[in-house]
């Protein structure tokens, strides 16, 4: 409770990662909107794809520019399609090889609306109905919702720490 800020919540993280650890195989792969990789680390699985910060997904922060940073239209542009490259990549990848769980961490920096699943959902339209077609929330730990695939055996997750 000392490190919980804002946007950065070490409990609800350790708690996910156990999850994680607890329900999915050990070499899956897990998909994360938000900004901290670090739960990858404590559950011990990789990342399904490259993107594990919600920024590389969602432009609005950098098309709105910051501290006096306005892009130019040109540079506008180049973020706008980055943005798109990146989502089609991601789609691809997930329809490749889909993740055992997708993992939604609310309040996260640089994303444009609290809930991370609808951050997720206006941003990458795409690739949000391809996750709501497959997966299903599982647990929530405050601002951390683990997702997990709708084919996969769920276990009984009651008394995990």
């Amino acid at each position: 409770d000392f490190f919980k800020s804002h946007d950065f919540f070490p409990w609800d993280m350790r708690q996910a990662a156990r999850y994680l650890a607890d329900v999915t195989k050990e070499d899956a792969r897990v998909q994360v909107y938000g900004m901290d990789p670090y739960l990858l680390f404590l559950a011990q699985r990789r990342s399904a794809t490259p993107y594990i910060y919600a920024y590389d997904l969602n432009a609005d922060a950098a098309l709105d520019g910051g501290w006096s940073n306005r892009p130019t239209w040109i540079e506008a542009e180049h973020i706008r399609a980055a943005r798109s490259a990146h989502e089609r990549d991601l789609l691809a990848r997930l329809r490749e090889a889909p993740p055992e769980a997708f993992v939604f961490i609310d309040h996260a920096p640089l994303i444009s609306y609290p809930e991370a699943w609808e951050d997720f959902r206006r941003c990458c339209r795409e690739a949000a109905t391809f996750v709501a077609e497959r997966y299903h929330p599982a647990r929530s730990f405050g601002e951390v919702h683990v997702w997990l695939r709708d084919d996969a055996p769920v276990k009984d997750a009651e008394g995990l720490p």
